[in-house]
């Protein structure tokens, strides 16, 4: 077992840096420099890669240096026994989700995979929900856009072999595919919830990442960062991380409603991309989006003269100061292309979240971007989901993790800019549940209190657990 000192020293192995303010990760949980000599097996040379990945796609960097052998931060700490590890192991993963990232990169090594590269989802897709259908597609045209700059690159440096390529699940026969690494089982269920992150696990064969005889790194593994650059860039688009003045701004307007709304954009119509025509959504410019506190699936009001449609929104890789209409929103308006409509966020509805009705109690921890002043035993929950669960503030509830429950009082957390499918908790709190962030909790009224009869159906699924 380890001592406090130990752990401390173990902790500052967790190496973070940030390139960029993009609401990415790029991780390398089992690093360890060439020739490293150890019991466990270490992914060597995965820090300088990883560090210049998430650097290329203006991210953030977090790496676990030289500490497999002690423990696996990656799984499921639940599973750990040891005390200290299992902090270091939810330090680990609150570094990797404390910022609300939507995509997270997991780089690692092998010398026994099917292809030279392999990536991987983590979890097989559900080909019956349409968001995994959606991803579905983004991971065939993603490997294509890999695949083709990868040639590319080597044949611009006269490399001849090229580096074979599998993606799982597009690929059934990918060997390391990660189904049991507890980070994709994470982002596993909060897409459940409707929230949208995407995890890859990228495993790098060994004669990408170490030259023999040298303490350089292969050429074929800069080229892989390079063209995985390109590629994500070409079929993903990563959302900025707003600022903290820009969120106590934004959580001020929303605890006012629709009193402060945020000015509208005036954008020139676009007719909608081949692939979004017959769905009911428009695409904006990310950077627009951002202008007016919007993101992916975030309900907008367009007008046009003393017309008006509702619908939802999608970034795009679309010039700034133009929006895609497709036809029959183009119609209900009447404009055509170069025509210019105002749009705002519609503030009543723009956090209807998809899959309330599936998962009523079921929410995702979020770390308070300004610290709430909270004690032990305190939980933060919008004001929409307080209305919606009947409970007021300091009524008593259960907060019911994997493995642990906790009562708690409640509390409204709109001044930190929190949405109905969102909890914060006390980290202590956290901890003591061996919960990190972006984990789901299930939250209900105490039982006992005085609107049981309320909302019965509720405190029968509880009783049932």
């Amino acid at each position: 077992m380890m001592n406090n000192k130990n752990y401390h020293s173990l902790k500052d192995k967790l190496y973070v840096e940030f390139f960029g303010n993009r609401k990415l990760v790029v991780s390398t949980p089992h690093h360890a420099p060439k020739g490293y000599q150890s019991t466990v097996t270490y992914d060597e040379n995965t820090d300088y890669l990883g560090a210049l990945l998430a650097k290329e796609l203006e991210g953030k960097f977090v790496s676990a240096r030289e500490l497999r052998e002690v423990v696996d931060v990656n799984k499921d700490p639940i599973n750990i026994k040891d005390a200290e590890k299992k902090l270091l192991t939810l330090h680990y993963l609150n570094l990797l989700f404390e910022n609300d990232p939507q995509f997270i990169i997991e780089l690692h090594g092998h010398v026994g995979g099917r292809y030279d590269i392999e990536i991987s989802t983590g979890y097989m897709l559900d080909i019956t929900k349409k968001h995994d259908q959606t991803l579905l597609k983004k991971l065939e045209k993603f490997k294509n856009s890999l695949k083709h700059h990868l040639d590319r690159l080597y044949l611009q440096n006269n490399i001849r072999q090229f580096s074979t390529l599998g993606i799982f699940p597009v690929d059934e026969d990918v060997i390391m595919r990660a189904t049991q690494t507890y980070t994709f089982q994470k982002i596993r269920k909060l897409r459940k919830l409707g929230i949208d992150k995407i995890g890859l696990h990228v495993e790098l064969h060994r004669s990408l990442r170490v030259l023999p005889g040298s303490s350089e790194y292969p050429l074929t593994g800069l080229l892989f960062v390079e063209a995985f650059r390109d590629a994500f860039k070409d079929i993903f688009i990563i959302p900025k991380t707003i600022s903290s003045s820009e969120r106590v701004s934004n959580s001020s307007s929303e605890i006012k409603e629709s009193s402060v709304p945020a000015a509208p954009l005036h954008l020139r119509v676009f007719k909608i991309l081949n692939e979004y025509v017959g769905q009911n959504i428009v695409l904006m410019n990310s950077d627009d989006m951002e202008t007016i506190c919007l993101k992916n699936n975030d309900r907008i009001i367009i007008q046009h003269e003393n017309l008006s449609v509702t619908t939802k929104v999608k970034g795009a890789n679309r010039e700034r100061g133009f929006i895609s209409l497709p036809s029959a929103i183009r119609n209900k308006l009447s404009v055509d292309r170069m025509d210019t409509v105002s749009v705002k966020k519609d503030v009543l509805q723009s956090d209807a979240d998809t899959n309330t009705d599936m998962y009523p109690n079921s929410f995702c921890l979020k770390k308070a971007q300004s610290r709430p002043n909270n004690n032990r035993g305190i939980a933060f929950l919008s004001s929409k989901t307080l209305h919606t669960l009947g409970l007021n503030v300091s009524d008593p509830i259960t907060v019911v993790g994997k493995k642990a429950t906790m009562k708690c009082h409640v509390r409204s957390g709109d001044l930190y800019n929190i949405s109905p499918r969102e909890v914060i908790m006390n980290i202590d709190d956290m901890n003591t549940m061996c919960l990190s962030y972006a984990d789901v909790v299930d939250v209900y009224p105490l039982l006992g209190w005085k609107a049981e009869t309320k909302h019965p159906k509720i405190f029968d699924r509880f009783r049932r657990k």
